[in-house]
């Protein structure tokens, strides 16, 4: 599943908007881009939060969130579970149930359902994993992208009329 993106257009309108960030300082350069990015980033979230399955055990919607950095020659969002969010839910088990798990032996002791404590060594079967993150990752791509533009050209004309 290919994404089809007019890489001429998209050329020249980072040229065009890297001539405009030209004359503003550094720090209203990095401000303006920081806002941009969390804002193409929001749908991401927005969607993740959606599709998250909800009979993994812990509700793994709430530990969604966002992370922008300033780098020195770039501004990187991740959207994805954040830090904070999955120590205090406990819930860092969305790699198991994004990604495919392979059959393994399991040590120690458990709670079955019928309350009955076992201790040993479980094998499990392993799992498929549901692979909601890079499916949702691709469909919101296009939306991302607009929202970047249409956000960045918004807050260079807001800082050029001077009303920051």
């Amino acid at each position: 599943m290919g994404l089809e993106i007019d890489t001429a257009l998209l050329e020249r309108d980072i040229l065009r908007t890297g001539r405009r960030l030209d004359g503003m300082t550094a720090k209203v350069q990095k401000a303006i881009l920081r806002k941009s990015v969390r804002a193409a980033v929001a749908p991401l979230t927005k969607e993740l939060k959606a599709n998250a399955p909800a009979t993994s055990g812990r509700d793994l919607r709430r530990t969604f969130g966002v992370m922008v950095r300033t780098l020195p020659a770039a501004v990187m969002a991740a959207a994805g579970q954040s830090k904070a969010k999955r120590k205090r839910r406990r819930a860092a088990h969305l790699h198991l149930v994004d990604q495919n798990t392979k059959p393994h032996a399991i040590t120690g002791r458990f709670r079955g359902r019928d309350g009955v404590v076992r201790a040993g060594t479980f094998a499990h079967p392993g799992t498929r994993g549901q692979e909601f993150v890079e499916q949702t990752a691709q469909s919101t791509l296009k939306t991302s992208l607009g929202i970047f533009a249409k956000k960045l050209a918004a807050e260079i004309e807001k800082e050029a009329d001077g009303k920051r």
